[in-house]
């Protein structure tokens, strides 16, 4: 791959019209791939870089980026018939921007958790009304001690291997679950820095205040974690989510994400600066064989 990528580098140099047709591609949302017209041409050829699979059924009840569809697919997949167990923290009332209160309406029971008082208060007015079905848990979740999330489990109803974890916390997201042992949820979500494109590893440290922009782990750092966990990314929505590697085979998607994981990177975070370039390097790797072999671009 990298000798034909070199290959396709030199071939846009001595036609840099590619350069500016790749930065112009669009995504044709009603085919899944992207389209790019060809300057003095009336037709368009659609690149082999599709939208990444589980995209197509991004639906928000009650999450902000999609998450509530894209989880019912999972599930859907795996064929979960019967309600499941949730764990969710940094959860405010468990239901605001919540990737698990839609579960919550479909009969799941689970685990919130919340460490600011006020939020706390919301939330416990949520359990109260699903008292059979919400633990409602005052903290905040750190690393070691009484105070890790194994720990504040064990004291909960929550099984092993319980069906969705989603972390988010804005902060040390990466170091949470790093420290999880001996619980192994089937589907992870966990939110990730997405102003930092694939291939740059950066994680932040667990005890210092950053800005925001600063602040949580990068894509790339975050699979590397998975993979070391025995989890594979299967779509990215700003939030990166993952499946236990004994069940992805289940969820049917394409070889070239579960090879190519950086096929899976939304570029909407991104600044415009990194976007371009992105973007350029995305569309050069993944459509190599078809801009050599199919693409006859002029001149």
């Amino acid at each position: 791959m990298a000798d034909a990528v070199g290959t396709v580098r030199r071939w846009a140099e001595r036609h840099r019209s590619l350069a500016a047709l790749i930065l112009r591609a669009k995504p044709d949302r009603s085919r899944h791939l992207f389209v790019v017209g060809v300057p003095g041409s009336h037709t368009c050829h659609p690149f082999l870089i599709q939208t990444p699979s589980l995209l197509r059924f991004l639906q928000n009840v009650h999450s902000q980026n999609g998450e509530d569809g894209v989880v019912a697919e999972i599930f859907r997949r795996l064929e979960k018939t019967s309600p499941g167990w949730f764990v969710e923290f940094g959860a405010w009332d468990g239901k605001y921007l919540s990737n698990t209160f839609t579960l919550l309406e479909q009969g799941w029971s689970g685990v919130y958790i919340e460490g600011d008082s006020a939020r706390f208060e919301d939330l416990k007015a949520t359990r109260d009304q699903y008292p059979e079905r919400v633990t409602a848990i005052k903290a905040f979740v750190d690393v070691h001690g009484t105070s890790s999330l194994d720990s504040i489990l064990a004291k909960t109803a929550t099984p092993p291997d319980f069906d969705l974890l989603s972390i988010d916390i804005d902060s040390y997201d990466y170091w949470i679950w790093d420290s999880v042992r001996f619980y192994r949820p089937k589907i992870v979500i966990i939110e990730i820095n997405s102003a930092y494109p694939p291939g740059v590893h950066y994680v932040s440290p667990p005890d210092v205040c950053l800005p925001e922009e600063q602040s949580g782990q990068s894509f790339s750092s975050t699979i590397q974690l998975g993979r070391s966990k025995g989890y594979f990314p299967v779509c990215h929505t700003g939030n990166l989510i993952f499946a236990r590697a004994d069940l992805v085979g289940k969820l049917a998607l394409p070889t070239r994400e579960l090879r190519h994981p950086d096929l899976l990177f939304v570029d909407s975070w991104l600044p415009v600066s990194r976007k371009r370039r992105f973007r350029v390097e995305r569309l050069l790797k993944n459509c190599v064989a078809y801009i050599e072999r199919s693409v006859g671009f002029p001149g």
